[in-house]
C-alpha cells in the first residue's frame, strides 16, 4: 500500500473517531443547524463571498479541521459555508491560516468566523490544553494502529475463505 493511501485511511479513521466522540456526547450537527449557518452567512461562501445558486453549491467546512493536528469537532459554530473551490483549497488547514494566506475575503472572513463562534459558544475542538491534546493524539494513534491490524487480519481471512471456495469449486468440477 502506498504511503498516500495509508495516510488517507488513517485520516479517515481519525475523523471517524472524532465524529463518534461527538455523537456519543449528544452533539449532532443537523440539517436545521446547516440551514441556520447558511442563513447567518447570507447563503454565501465565508471565504470568497460567492452566493449559493445554480453555479455555486455551498459545502460544510470545518473551520477547525477534524484531524489529528487540530482535533476539531462537528458542532454548530465550527461548521461554516464554503464553496467547493474554497473548501478544496482550504483542505485540512485551520481557518485562520487559510484566511490570512489565501481567502479572498481574508481578515474579513477570519473575523466573521470568530464572531460566529463566539455567538454560538461552546467547544469546537477536543482538549483544554496541549497536554490533553497530546494524550488524545496518543489514544488516536493507538486506535488507528489497532484498526489497521484488524482490517489487515480481516482481509487475509476473507482471502483464505474465497480461495477455499474456489478450490472446492474446481475440485467438484473434476
Amino acid at each position: 500500500m502506498t504511503p498516500r493511501k495509508n495516510a488517507s485511511k488513517k485520516a479517515f479513521a481519525e475523523r471517524t473517531f472524532l465524529n463518534r466522540f461527538d455523537l456519543d456526547t449528544g452533539n449532532r450537527f443537523t440539517s436545521k443547524d446547516w440551514a441556520k449557518v447558511k442563513k447567518h452567512f447570507k447563503e454565501r461562501c465565508v471565504y470568497c463571498g460567492k452566493k449559493e445558486g445554480a453555479e455555486v453549491k455551498l459545502e460544510k467546512d470545518h473551520a477547525i479541521p477534524i484531524n489529528r493536528q487540530w482535533l476539531g469537532l462537528s458542532r454548530p459554530g465550527n461548521i461554516v459555508p464554503a464553496c467547493q473551490k474554497c473548501n478544496s483549497e482550504k483542505s485540512d488547514r485551520h481557518f485562520v491560516r487559510f484566511c490570512r494566506r489565501q481567502a479572498i475575503k481574508g481578515r474579513e472572513a477570519e473575523t466573521a468566523i470568530k464572531e460566529y463562534m463566539k455567538e454560538v459558544g461552546g467547544k469546537f475542538r477536543l482538549g483544554k490544553n496541549e497536554y490533553e491534546r497530546k494524550e488524545i493524539r496518543k489514544q488516536m494513534d493507538k486506535a488507528c494502529k489497532q484498526a489497521a491490524e484488524l482490517r489487515d487480519n480481516t482481509v487475509e481471512t476473507i482471502k483464505k475463505i474465497v480461495s477455499k471456495k474456489k478450490a472446492k469449486k474446481t475440485s467438484t468440477k473434476k
